[in-house]
């Protein structure tokens, strides 16, 4: 198979099974609309002819979530409606990785990419879709990006975490942590922020002060 015919029999097997849960195809991605933002089934490719390899994260997006966080993030205007929410990926849902490039899919020749492609879309049925059904509106990914003890965890955290719910480089998965919280009305937000703010501390400044502007916001701004 050729590289576009790689991509072809990926866009139809997964169109085929997502298609009925309401995705729908876009670029290199699969989106089905949600209240208030929309779920994203990203599709990645790798050429290493004659071997080619696929994989698939998870991405959610939340406007009211994203509205909040941009400005402090400094995302450009014409980038802001593409940022998202939360990143996840497979070793989320209990696949296992190769360090450095993750849960990948392949094969060397037409046979070896048909049943590759099969086992990405079983894992796509039976594991996907799942996680999206859990991961559907702001209180459940608040949930996901803020589990229970996060606000215990205040020791410095650099390196990518594949396995856990949000896989976006810091300080945005830390500022969406903060951001969620703070949308859904927890009473621990202090606390966050400070674990939040210990997970950083071994940053950069660039980076830490686009956490602390959104921090001192949302502190000065309680919510009604």
């Amino acid at each position: 198979m050729t590289k576009t015919e790689v991509r072809q029999m990926l866009r139809e097997r997964l169109g085929a099974a997502v298609g009925a849960e309401g995705f729908r195809a876009r670029r290199d991605a699969f989106v089905r609309p949600i209240p208030g933002g929309h779920q994203s089934l990203a599709v990645a490719l790798w050429d290493h002819s004659p071997r080619f390899e696929f994989s698939v994260s998870m991405g959610i997006r939340l406007e009211e979530v994203e509205d909040l966080v941009n400005p402090f993030a400094g995302t450009e205007e014409k980038y802001r409606k593409e940022t998202l929410t939360s990143l996840t990926q497979l070793e989320f849902l209990g696949l296992t990785g190769t360090p450095g490039l993750g849960v990948r899919f392949g094969g060397d020749d037409d046979a070896s990419l048909l049943q590759a492609a099969q086992a990405l879309t079983e894992v796509v049925t039976e594991r996907v879709l799942p996680f999206f059904e859990r991961y559907h509106d702001l209180r459940t990914v608040e949930a996901g990006l803020n589990p229970p003890s996060t606000e215990e965890l205040r020791t410095p955290r650099l390196r990518s975490e594949r396995s856990r719910f949000d896989d976006s480089n810091e300080p945005y998965r830390a500022m969406r942590g903060i951001a969620t919280a703070y949308l859904v009305g927890r009473d621990n937000l202090p606390a966050l922020i400070e674990a939040y703010r210990g997970q950083l501390s071994q940053t950069v400044p660039e980076i830490r002060s686009k956490f602390e502007m959104l921090a001192e916001f949302l502190l000065a701004n309680p919510r009604p």
